[in-house]
C-alpha cells in the first residue's frame, strides 16, 4: 500500500494511514495535534477538523516524500526537523497550528531557487 491509497470515499482511512506509516492511531493523533479521542467513532474520525488535519499531514507527506525517497523518511523529517526558514518550526508544528499553507509557501520558494 502506498501513501496515495489512504483516501477512500473522500476521507482519510486511519487504518490505511497507520499501515503505510507503520505507526498507531495514538501517534497520528499527537502528530496532527489532536487527542486520541478524535479517532473514537466514525463520526469523530470523519469530522471536518479531524479530516482537515489528516489531509494536511498526508498532503505534506505526498509533497515531500519524493525529496526523501520514502514516506517513512518524510514522516520522520516532518516530525523532527526544524526548518530555519520557518522560524525553526517543524512541518508537524505548522500542521498542528493550522499553518500548513506557510509550509507550502516555503517549499514553493525553495523550488523557485529562493534561499529562505
Amino acid at each position: 500500500m502506498q501513501l496515495e491509497d489512504v483516501k477512500e470515499g473522500g476521507f482519510i482511512v486511519l487504518s490505511k494511514l497507520t499501515k503505510v506509516l507503520r505507526t498507531d492511531p495514538k501517534e497520528i493523533a499527537w502528530t496532527i495535534g489532536l487527542s486520541e479521542r478524535a479517532f473514537k467513532g466514525q463520526s469523530s474520525l470523519q469530522s471536518a477538523d479531524t479530516q482537515k488535519r489528516l489531509c494536511d499531514l498526508v498532503d505534506v507527506l505526498l509533497t515531500i516524500a519524493p525529496r526523501f525517497g520514502s514516506p517513512l523518511i518524510a514522516y520522520a523529517w516532518y516530525r523532527s526537523e526544524p526548518v530555519a526558514g520557518l522560524g525553526g518550526w517543524t512541518a508537524m508544528q505548522l500542521v498542528q497550528a493550522g499553518k500548513s499553507k506557510e509550509f507550502y509557501s516555503y517549499l514553493e520558494a525553495i523550488d523557485a531557487g529562493v534561499y529562505v
